[in-house]
């Protein structure tokens, strides 16, 4: 089991961010603040674009496992992604969005 909350997320009409934790008859919801920030002016639309993007995260990291899992069980790529290929950038992507170094 990964360490982030894995979703699916839901993004509400005022920013903030949804997800559902275990069932609903017993679960809790997790709400993110919507998404502004007081160092950094950003545009409505910048807020509305990080907050789709944010999430959209947890379904783009579990598609890229799929893709890791695809590209080990077939020869893709026989080099692991050490050649500089889209393996390598994969796997890095799937390192960093679980708080490894990219």
């Amino acid at each position: 089991m990964s360490a982030h909350t894995p979703g699916p997320y839901e993004l509400q009409g005022d920013g903030a961010i949804v997800a559902q934790l275990g069932s609903k008859r017993t679960g809790v919801m997790l709400v993110t603040a919507p998404l502004t920030s007081a160092l950094v002016p950003l545009t409505p639309e910048a807020v509305e674009a990080n907050a789709h993007l944010l999430t959209a995260a947890p379904l783009m990291l579990s598609a890229l496992e799929e893709t890791l899992e695809y590209f080990d069980g077939t020869s893709f790529c026989a080099c692991r992604g050490k050649c500089g290929c889209i393996v390598g950038s994969v796997r890095n992507a799937v390192k960093a969005a679980k708080g490894g170094a990219q």
